[in-house]
């Protein structure tokens, strides 16, 4: 079906089941405007099915490439979405550098069909690699 995937032989529903996203590591270039006295971000990856239930990954500071293997759990619901939010983190505020978002039950089905892959989005030069597997 069309709402589907298989695992381990097998096939399952997409929505309403438990996922493990894994956030494995980041990198921005070497030029951006990080830090108001220059230098490189703290960065951080957001990420989550609402802003109420979201996942944040430790800091790493002054990197412009970090490695986490980091993850939390989230139930994908139908005509929901998911997000993922890379961030310097400064000290009065959060500075959004990339943002990606998965919108819909379409969306949500095919980053669950792609599980056990380590994924890579891209805005620009910014990248954010990571994985999405059943935790069932």
């Amino acid at each position: 079906a069309w709402d589907e995937f298989c695992y381990l032989g097998d096939c399952e529903g997409v929505l309403g089941r438990r996922y493990d996203v894994t956030i494995i590591s980041a990198s921005v270039p070497t030029n951006g405007d990080y830090d108001a006295f220059g230098g490189a971000p703290d960065l951080t990856v957001v990420f989550g099915t609402s802003s109420t239930d979201a996942c944040r990954t430790s800091t790493i500071a002054d990197v412009f490439s970090a490695s986490w293997d980091e993850f939390c759990g989230f139930v994908f619901g139908d005509g929901g979405n998911f997000e993922i939010g890379l961030f310097d983190v400064d000290v009065t505020s959060d500075d959004l550098i990339a943002g990606w978002r998965w919108e819909g039950s379409d969306a949500l089905i095919d980053l669950v069909r792609a599980y056990g892959q380590t994924l890579t989005q891209t805005s620009g030069v910014e990248n954010v690699n990571y994985r999405v597997d059943p935790a069932f």
